[in-house]
């Protein structure tokens, strides 16, 4: 019958065992912890069912200045690229204030969800809104921002 115990291994075999051990569930938990939001950024573009078109007419330079302005916008149009992990780090910061170019983006991505959704509930629209922002924030110039939804 095999016995396995510390002593049957002895105490440095048994300790570098535990080590390893806890050194695989470490970085699986690194692992876990790092690749979730790519996870859920997926699912959440997964539930916007498709993109938005580019418009067939801008707005003017006043609109595009009114909706800057709105947004809390000083002077012209600067779209910064987001991305998930400074977007959760944004998210779960004190100071939580978006800047003008993630909130013209969140009211387009706010705009273009209700008509476009693919699974109901509020934990997949939540989702889905802000995997959409930043997806905007990424693949949209400033010019672009200016659509027909943010008129209010």
């Amino acid at each position: 019958m095999l016995k396995l115990s510390v002593e049957s291994f002895g105490e440095p075999i048994a300790m570098r065992l535990l080590l390893r051990m806890f050194t695989v569930i470490v970085g699986l938990a690194v692992l876990l912890v790092s690749a979730a939001p790519l996870v859920l950024y997926q699912c959440g573009l997964s539930n916007v069912d498709g993109r938005p078109q580019r418009p067939s007419k801008m707005a003017d330079a006043a609109e595009q200045a009114r909706i800057w302005k709105q947004a809390g916008g000083h002077g012209t149009a600067v779209v910064g690229a987001l991305n998930l992990y400074g977007f959760l780090a944004h998210f779960f910061s004190e100071s939580s204030r978006a800047v003008p170019s993630e909130t013209v983006a969140y009211r387009i991505a706010r705009s273009y969800l209700p008509e476009h959704p693919r699974e109901p509930g509020a934990a997949a629209w939540h989702m889905s809104v802000a995997a959409f922002t930043i997806w905007l924030t990424r693949n949209s110039r400033p010019r672009r921002f200016s659509q027909s939804p943010l008129r209010q």
